[in-house]
């Protein structure tokens, strides 16, 4: 008698939530539309890492920020860096600073200070630059880090740490982008 009692119950409880089944299965339909729907928003789309690579030799130019503004000091660099791997840029201070490239040691190795493009380049200010400003460096034997950098170079042979970019590294083996 216990037992029937408790296989009624289990019945009617299943058929109470079988019940409800079709509601569930039409809301999961709606939560599909929405994702796929979100999923061609710009910026919400699958984040891609693009890291820089080293080219592996230091490059140099000839520092003037009395004379050169800021863009025209990235200028030289982009193009002194071009010069030496065709394609090849300046890294930026954040991408020094923050070792996001890939194959660069971890303290200057070249024997002049290491300048950095920019954004974040502006360091302390100074009227008699160009810019208003001294730009980020890092002198010879320092640890390219945040803490180790200068924040006062104008002038003088600076090396240039040249960058290539590449694709998306964040591959996912069966994916199709």
């Amino acid at each position: 008698m216990k037992q029937k009692k408790k296989m009624r119950e289990q019945v009617q409880r299943l058929a109470s939530e079988c019940g409800e089944l079709p509601e569930t299965i039409s809301d999961l339909g709606k939560v599909r539309d929405a994702i796929q729907a979100l999923s061609k928003c710009p910026a919400l789309s699958r984040v891609q890492f693009h890291l820089p690579k080293w080219i592996g030799t230091w490059v140099t130019f000839e520092q003037d920020a009395e004379s050169m503004s800021d863009a025209k000091q990235d200028e030289l660099m982009n193009a002194a860096c071009a010069k030496a791997k065709p394609g090849a840029r300046a890294a930026e201070v954040g991408e020094i600073q923050e070792q996001t490239v890939e194959g660069i040691p971890v303290s200057n190795t070249a024997s002049n200070p290491l300048i950095g493009s920019c954004p974040s380049c502006a360091g302390t200010e100074d009227d008699s630059f160009q810019s208003n400003h001294g730009r980020i460096c890092w002198a010879p034997g320092a640890s390219l880090s945040f803490s180790e950098r200068s924040t006062n170079c104008g002038a003088g042979k600076k090396a240039i740490l040249c960058v290539m970019d590449r694709a998306d590294v964040r591959q996912i083996p069966g994916e199709t982008l």
